[in-house]
């Protein structure tokens, strides 16, 4: 799964292509203002850059608090290599969460593989892939239910408290809109 997912996105792995409209004019600049916060060992507040100053810790989709954003961008810098993959390990995350769940679910090696190329490939990414917040949010559905369902199927409490917390982090820098819809799932 992993190795088709990268091949269809080889382009931008090898960093000859970038994308385009949204990714390249909003939140690659913001990715890029989160790692050189975080590298200052500093998170973001305030953008004093854009239309005379922008409050950016109120914007959940700037992801200013999101451990996963400020982690890969004190690790990769504010550079478009460091976003290409923050941008792609996001969305290959929700592969991997739907083949958990496959795998949770009890479906052979395959049939998880299939659904998660089918979910790595869907229209929601295909047609938001511009939108990494979300690429974000959706990516966390499948890690979300997955832990839910553990939960109700274990009638335990740590699986329940995991499957809020995914969600949570998938609320820290994803499209609201998203997350409400992952809630009502």
């Amino acid at each position: 799964v992993t190795g088709v997912f990268l091949a269809a996105n080889q382009m931008l792995v090898r960093g000859v292509a970038v994308g385009t409209w949204d990714v390249d004019g909003q939140f690659y600049p913001y990715y890029v203002l989160v790692a050189d916060h975080a590298r200052a060992g500093r998170l973001v507040q305030w953008d004093p850059w854009s239309n005379a100053g922008l409050p950016m810790l109120g914007d959940p989709q700037v992801g200013a608090y999101s451990p996963v954003n400020v982690m890969m961008g004190w690790l990769t810098g504010g550079t478009s290599s460091g976003f290409r993959i923050y941008w792609l390990l996001l969305w290959w995350v929700g592969g991997l969460g739907m083949f958990m769940l496959g795998r949770h679910f009890k479906a052979p090696l395959w049939g998880s593989s299939v659904v998660s190329l089918g979910f790595l490939f869907c229209g929601v990414y295909t047609g938001n892939a511009e939108h990494t917040s979300w690429i974000t949010a959706f990516s966390f559905l499948p890690i979300t239910i997955w832990r839910l369902d553990a939960a109700l199927c274990s009638r335990r409490l740590q699986p329940a408290a995991e499957a809020g917390a995914v969600w949570g982090l998938s609320a820290l820098a994803g499209y609201p809109g998203v997350i409400i819809i992952t809630g009502c799932m």
